[in-house]
C-alpha cells in the first residue's frame, strides 16, 4: 500500500510533466528566430554542435562544452586552441586528454 507521502510525489510527477509542454512549445517557437551571435554561444555550438543546423559537435559533453566556452571572448581562438591541444601529436596536436586541454583553452586561461 502506497504511503500517502509516495501519492503526493506522483501526483507531483504527474503535474510537472504534464503542465510545461504548451509552455515549452510557445518557448521554443519564440525563440527560434533569435540568431547566435553571442561569442560563448558560438563557441558552444561549435563544440557541442546543433542539430537544428545539423552541425556535428566535436564529442563533448554538454558540461564541458559549457565549461570551455563560458565567459569567452572569441569563440574562434576557444575553439582553436582546444583543437590544437586535443590532437594527437602525429597531428600537430598536444595529445592532452578532453579536461586537460579544456583547462588549457577555457577563456581565463587564455588572458
Amino acid at each position: 500500500m502506497m504511503s500517502i507521502i509516495s501519492r503526493i510525489k506522483w501526483v507531483m510527477v504527474v503535474i510537472l510533466l504534464n503542465m510545461p509542454l504548451p509552455l515549452l512549445a510557445a518557448e521554443a517557437e519564440a525563440t527560434e528566430t533569435i540568431a547566435i551571435t553571442s561569442e560563448p554561444t558560438k563557441c558552444y555550438e561549435a563544440v557541442w554542435g546543433s542539430d537544428e543546423k545539423k552541425k556535428a559537435g566535436l564529442g563533448l559533453n554538454a558540461g564541458q562544452a559549457v565549461t570551455l566556452c563560458s565567459g569567452t571572448t572569441n569563440a574562434a581562438r576557444v575553439v582553436e586552441c582546444f583543437l590544437e591541444a586535443w590532437a594527437h601529436p602525429k597531428n600537430g596536436g598536444l595529445g592532452l586528454t578532453t579536461g586537460q586541454a579544456i583547462t588549457l583553452c577555457k577563456t581565463n586561461s587564455l588572458q
